[in-house]
């Protein structure tokens, strides 16, 4: 039963620490990885009125300038970021928002694409 818990322990936090930490793994890059955001999937009148607040709200946008050592860290700051642009949405009025987030890093710069879908503007009041 030990051998299973220690196995667990390691697969759990041994594994994650040394994908990010190894400098000789295929996952990081040195100086970090460049990386571009793009917002897709939201009509015409939507994009204007949403997507600055989007960018002012999304930590990937914020950290553009300190690029991440890893996709690992890119991934985990992408994925961050579908509640947070979920949650601004929904504090908007689009209660049925859904965000996904790709990451693309055969490319230079990397690009991370969030796919917006507000659903319904429900208006209170």
């Amino acid at each position: 039963m030990k051998i299973f818990h220690n196995l667990f322990v390691w697969l759990c936090i041994g594994l994650p620490i040394c994908l990010v930490l190894s400098p000789s793994s295929a996952w990081t890059k040195e100086g970090g990885i460049p990386y571009t955001v793009v917002f897709s999937g939201l009509e015409e009148a939507q994009s204007v009125e949403l997507e600055p607040l989007l960018r002012t709200a999304s930590q990937c946008e914020q950290e553009k300038d300190s690029p991440p050592a890893s996709q690992f860290v890119l991934l985990h700051r992408a994925k961050k970021d579908n509640g947070l642009l979920v949650e601004l949405l929904r504090s908007r009025g689009y209660f049925a928002a859904q965000v996904t987030s790709t990451v693309t890093t055969q490319e230079t710069p990397a690009v991370v694409t969030f796919l917006v879908n507000p659903g319904p503007l429900y208006r209170l009041g």
